[in-house]
């Protein structure tokens, strides 16, 4: 028995340390909402353009490393360029403002290429040696070729929302992480069952554990839609908008799968 047991457990420990990385980026969005007052929410999209993708076309003077579009304004492009891939974000809704700046981020930002991965990367330095090597292994196979997130400010609901979108060549292994995604947290014990997003099945959303008495808390969201795997992260303070924040990944994932469309 206890043979059997161990890969087990070794596979749900490595996925879990990737499932915690995956929102690295956006890891203070938590605490956020205590910071709005001094955050920059007027920032546009920057972009950090891997030099050696072939996929960006090269460029005419000192635009060719960072490039700058309004929110929400991503333009069409290939599959793997950033354009392409800011524009799978939710454009700004009308009852929400830009959140606060993520680090060195700011409020709207897209990673491509090795970038990404460095990123990604380095968000696990803090790990025990044995359980990073696990993780940069775990990693390794996804492929990741971009990241790419925006921060919501809600006034009504006061809270604030991170949505992270990465892109993966490896469709699979993206599918087996949001599958594990429910698995792993319930093996911790402290998550409580978050609502459904209407529309999509392979959506899964957890609320933290019930804070104290006007403590901040916050619910994740994960899914997959192909080579794309969403994250959002919303805090606030108890009790939190858990539907009105499960709408605003349905409205992310219908404008992954039908742009315009998801109003």
């Amino acid at each position: 028995p206890g043979r059997s047991r161990r890969p087990g457990r070794r596979a749900l420990t490595t996925g879990l340390a990737v499932l915690l990385c995956l929102g690295a980026v956006g890891s203070g969005t938590v605490y956020a909402v205590q910071k709005l007052d001094a955050a920059d929410r007027t920032a546009p999209t920057v972009v950090w353009a891997d030099p050696d993708e072939p996929d960006e076309p090269e460029q005419d003077g000192a635009e060719g490393k960072a490039e700058k579009s309004e929110s929400g304004t991503g333009k069409t492009g290939k599959p793997g360029d950033a354009p392409a891939l800011a524009g799978r974000l939710l454009p700004m809704p009308p009852d929400h403002a830009p959140g606060p700046d993520i680090g060195e981020f700011g409020n709207d930002y897209v990673l491509t290429g090795q970038d990404a991965r460095a990123v990604i990367k380095e968000s696990g330095r803090d790990l025990p040696a044995k359980q990073r090597r696990e993780r940069e292994r775990a990693l390794e196979k996804l492929r990741i070729e971009g990241l790419a997130g925006r921060t919501y400010h809600s006034e009504e609901h006061g809270t604030v929302a991170e949505i992270q979108i990465m892109r993966m060549k490896n469709r699979a292994g993206a599918r087996e992480l949001n599958r594990s995604y429910a698995q792993l947290y319930e093996l911790l014990g402290i998550f409580r069952d978050g609502p459904r997003v209407k529309g999509h099945k392979n959506a899964t959303c957890l609320l933290a554990p019930k804070p104290e008495k006007n403590g901040l808390t916050g619910m994740n969201c994960m899914a997959q839609v192909d080579d794309l795997l969403v994250t959002l992260i919303v805090s606030g303070a108890e009790p939190l908008p858990a539907k009105d924040m499960a709408g605003l990944m349905k409205d992310q994932l219908d404008h992954i799968t039908a742009p315009g469309e998801y109003v």
